[in-house]
C-alpha cells in the first residue's frame, strides 16, 4: 500500500493535484483592455494549485512530495522547475499536453487577473495510474492534500473516493476544491477542508454572519472532519474546529505584487505548523502570515521566512462574535 518506511515519514505533506498547469506570469504596470500591453519580464513556472502548494511548503522548509498528470513540453518544464526548486515528484505521464495558465498582476492597480485553462482530458490509464500512486504515497507523511479541479473527463467523485478508501490509514487527508468535487469530498470526511468563502457559499449555505459557517463544520464533523477554514480576501480567515471558539485571523497587507496562489501557501503552511505540533490557532496565525508574504511576491509560492517573520508579528486572531 505504500513505498515508504512505516515506522517514520519521508515527508511532511503529499500532495495530490491532478490537473497540473505550467502558470505563466506576465506583471505590468497596469492593464489595459483592448489594446496592446507590454511585460517586459515573463515568468513561466511549474503551477496548478499543488505546484503552488509544493512551492510555498519547499520555501517553508517542509519536506514535500508533489503527485500530477503531466505531458508534451510542458511538462517537462514542470519537471525542470520542481528540480530546481528540490521539490520530489511523482508524476504519471500522458501524450497530452499540459495545459497552460495565465496570472497579469497589474501592479499599480493592485489587481490580479487570472487565464485559466481547463486542460485535456487525462484518460482512463492515467486516472488509475494517478490513484494508484496516491495510494502508494498516502503512508509517506502525516498529510495528504487533494488540490484543485479535476481533468475533465475525472469522474466528480474522484476525490471522494480517494479519501474513503484512505479512511483507515494513518493519515489526515485535506481537501482544497471547488463546485461538486468539494461537496462530494466534503461528504466523504476528509479531515481538514480549506476553502475560500465563494467556493463555500457555491456549494454549503449563504453566509449572512460568520457563525452561520459553524451549523456546516458541526454537520461535516460528524463524518470526521476536524477543521474547515474559510478564506475571504483582506477579510483574512474564519476557522472552525471542535473544542474551540470559532475565529477569525488577520494579517494586514499595506501593499502586494500579486493575489493569486495566496490560499495555496496558507495550506502549505497551516499543515507544516499542525504537523510540528502548534495548536490550531498558532498554525493558522502562522499561515495568515505566510499567505501574506507570498503576495508580496509576483510568483505564487515564492516566499521568504524573513518575511513571514515580519508578518506574524502583525498577525491577530480573535473569536467571531455572534452577528458577525
Amino acid at each position: 500500500m505504500t513505498n515508504c518506511d512505516s515506522s517514520r515519514h519521508d515527508f511532511d505533506i503529499v500532495i495530490a493535484s491532478p490537473n497540473s498547469a505550467v502558470d505563466s506570469y506576465y506583471p505590468l504596470q497596469q492593464l489595459e483592455v483592448g489594446t496592446v500591453n507590454r511585460s517586459e519580464h515573463v515568468l513561466h513556472m511549474a503551477g496548478g494549485k499543488g505546484n503552488n502548494m509544493a512551492r510555498a511548503a519547499a520555501r517553508l522548509g517542509a519536506r514535500v512530495l508533489s503527485l500530477g498528470i503531466i505531458g508534451g513540453t510542458s511538462g517537462q518544464l514542470i519537471v525542470r522547475d520542481l528540480e530546481k526548486e528540490g521539490i520530489v515528484y511523482d508524476m504519471v505521464w500522458t501524450p497530452q499536453e499540459t495545459r497552460r495558465c495565465v496570472t497579469v498582476p497589474a501592479l499599480s492597480l493592485r489587481q490580479t487577473t487570472v487565464i485559466l485553462e481547463s486542460g485535456e482530458p487525462a484518460g482512463a490509464e492515467a486516472l488509475h495510474q494517478f490513484a494508484d500512486k496516491i495510494r502508494a504515497h498516502a503512508g509517506c507523511a502525516p498529510f495528504l492534500t487533494l488540490n484543485g479541479s479535476l481533468p475533465p473527463d475525472f469522474p466528480s467523485d474522484f476525490y471522494a473516493n480517494v479519501i474513503r478508501d484512505l479512511a483507515n490509514h494513518n493519515v489526515r487527508v485535506c481537501l482544497d476544491t471547488a463546485g461538486e468535487p468539494l461537496r462530494l469530498g466534503a461528504e466523504a470526511g476528509p479531515s481538514i477542508i480549506k476553502i475560500n468563502r465563494q467556493e463555500f457559499e457555491s456549494v454549503f449555505v449563504r453566509l449572512h454572519d460568520w457563525r452561520s459557517a459553524a451549523p456546516v463544520f458541526n454537520s461535516y464533523h460528524q463524518r470526521g472532519l476536524e477543521l474547515l477554514i474559510i478564506t475571504d480576501g483582506p477579510r483574512g480567515a474564519y476557522g472552525f474546529a471542535p473544542g474551540i471558539a470559532p475565529f477569525r485571523v488577520l494579517t494586514p497587507a499595506e501593499t502586494w505584487s500579486s493575489t493569486a496562489g495566496a490560499g495555496d501557501t496558507f495550506m502549505a503552511a497551516l499543515l507544516l505548523a499542525l504537523g510540528r505540533g502548534d495548536a490550531v490557532e498558532q498554525a493558522a496565525r502562522f499561515a495568515s502570515a505566510a499567505a501574506v508574504a507570498s503576495i508580496q511576491q509576483v510568483v505564487c509560492g515564492a516566499l521568504t521566512m524573513d518575511a513571514v517573520h515580519t508578518y506574524l508579528e502583525r498577525t491577530t486572531l480573535e473569536s467571531i462574535p455572534d452577528g458577525s
